[in-house]
């Protein structure tokens, strides 16, 4: 890599490979309910060793050349809130499962990776498991991608003793995120018992009281996206139910990587949160004249602009107390 060559860039091609691919999903299945051609799957499987390639060298980069800071930290992190949703939905896309139900299993699926930063809020670095660590699952989300284009999407409409294989694929997922869920809860819980934690003076208590903002997203969202006013509208256009959850969860998870990073308490709620719920109201009681799906958009809107203003702003800010730039390496002077 050239030594002008800043690491935000690196990280930012990256997660653009994963827009990509997950572009060329929705594009070949707008409904999330059509058979994907193999090209798609090759690319997409291509596209996330770019991800994954750029995810590995942009902090060694930032090694090599000096340039690393808490800016490049949050970016790094930040963009991976936004591949994991991408990722998620990717999967979605791929088993063709009935569109309510199945964002619902996503929205459940995306806890353990704002877990494994709570977890780190206490550690004060990141915990990565033998077989949960990002590139683990980056191999395995491709060895999925690569079974199902050898399989075909339908074999998870396939039964097995009468069960049908969408089913077991849920359960397997689920499983999989509650012992995730366990392992860094466990491991707040070691850390607080055994007074090792950064945050002197924590209690499991607050520890626990600091999931709220988890726990409202998911409960909101889920809320939203099951009620049965909802149903035509997400069958018809689920990649906006899709967008929407996905920027929220970048920008709940980017919060939390700021409090960590800043030494600051995590907050409870953010003002996000009261759009969300009176959408969420809206879709099981109609209210003010509005439809199911203008509700949506306008949601989606202010989570755009909610999550743009603080990207922006917060960029700001660390490059102007850090005296950087984002995307280029500033030479040091010399003394």
């Amino acid at each position: 890599m050239p030594m002008w060559l800043a690491p935000n860039l690196i990280t930012l091609f990256g997660g653009l490979a994963v827009v990509a691919a997950t572009t060329a999903c929705c594009l070949w299945s707008p409904q999330a309910a059509s058979d994907l051609p193999s090209w798609v799957f090759v690319a997409v499987v291509a596209l996330l060793y770019t991800y994954q390639t750029a995810d590995n060298i942009d902090g060694k980069q930032a090694k090599r050349t000096g340039a690393g800071s808490p800016l490049g930290e949050l970016f790094d992190h930040g963009v991976d809130a936004f591949v994991m949703g991408m990722m998620a939905t990717i999967c979605a896309i791929l088993v063709k499962g009935p569109v309510q139900p199945t964002i619902a299993v996503v929205i459940f699926a995306l806890g353990p990776f704002w877990l494994a930063h709570w977890e780190e809020y206490y550690a004060g670095t990141l915990i990565l498991g033998a077989f949960t660590g990002p590139t683990e699952l980056q191999h395995a989300f491709c060895a999925f991608v690569l079974f199902t284009m050898a399989m075909g999407q339908d074999f998870f409409h396939t039964e097995v003793f009468g069960v049908e294989m969408l089913h077991l694929f849920a359960i397997a997922a689920l499983a999989g995120v509650v012992f995730m869920t366990l392992m860094s809860a466990h491991s707040v819980y070691q850390l607080i018992s055994t007074k090792t934690s950064v945050k002197n003076g924590a209690t499991m208590g607050k520890a626990l009281l600091q999931l709220v903002p988890w726990f409202v997203f998911y409960s909101l969202c889920t809320l939203w996206v099951t009620a049965p006013a909802v149903t035509p509208v997400i069958v018809a256009s689920p990649y906006l139910f899709y967008v929407t959850v996905i920027v929220l969860f970048a920008y709940i998870t980017q919060r939390l990587l700021v409090q960590r990073i800043c030494k600051e308490s995590i907050q409870l709620l953010y003002p996000i949160y009261v759009p969300l719920a009176l959408v969420a109201v809206h879709a099981r009681h109609p209210f003010g004249g509005v439809s199911v799906e203008q509700a949506a958009w306008a949601l989606l809107g202010l989570v755009t602009i909610q999550e743009t203003v603080f990207l922006l702003s917060i960029i700001s800010q660390l490059t102007s107390f850090l005296g950087i730039r984002a995307f280029v390496i500033v030479k040091k002077k010399s003394a």
